[in-house]
């Protein structure tokens, strides 16, 4: 993936292409919180959208798909992130996640439970913004606790 944002244009262009419907944007702005930064874009479809959009099966070039929302039938908010291109350590991120209170598990199904307990909203805020919408990320997590339980890392 890029480490330079993408020209609106492209990331209207894919998006549409893989929902298979022409998008117009209503509004969009660029905006930036501590050392995260992104774009939040209202899309407009020429049709009803499915209901089962959701970050985990939408890829937007140089960016990382943080959160879809369905403000209407036809009208889709998006927030992006920046993808900077960097390399994402999982158990670097479980051991941070756990220092600010957080825990994890897989589920017998294979799914990732995050838990929360008293974790103050930025710190959860930094942390989440690392993995939601970016399967990538969420597969390495997976892949991390894993080989923790099967003890071939020490956590």
């Amino acid at each position: 993936m890029s480490n330079s944002p993408q020209p609106l244009s492209t990331i209207v262009g894919a998006i549409a292409a893989q929902l298979g419907h022409n998008m117009t944007v209503a509004h969009h702005r660029r905006w930036a919180a501590q050392q995260f930064s992104g774009l939040r874009i209202e899309l407009v479809a020429d049709k009803p959208l499915a209901a089962n959009i959701d970050e985990q099966n939408l890829i937007c070039p140089g960016y990382l798909v943080a959160d879809i929302h369905r403000s209407a039938p036809t009208r889709l908010d998006l927030l992006l992130l920046d993808n900077l291109g960097d390399e994402f350590d999982a158990d670097a991120w479980l051991r941070g996640f756990a220092e600010i209170g957080g825990g994890y598990a897989l589920t017998t199904d294979g799914r990732l439970n995050l838990f929360v307990g008293d974790c103050e909203g930025k710190q959860l805020e930094e942390a989440m913004a690392q993995v939601v919408g970016h399967p990538d990320r969420q597969h390495a997590l997976k892949t991390a606790i894993q080989q923790r339980q099967c003890g071939e890392v020490s956590a």
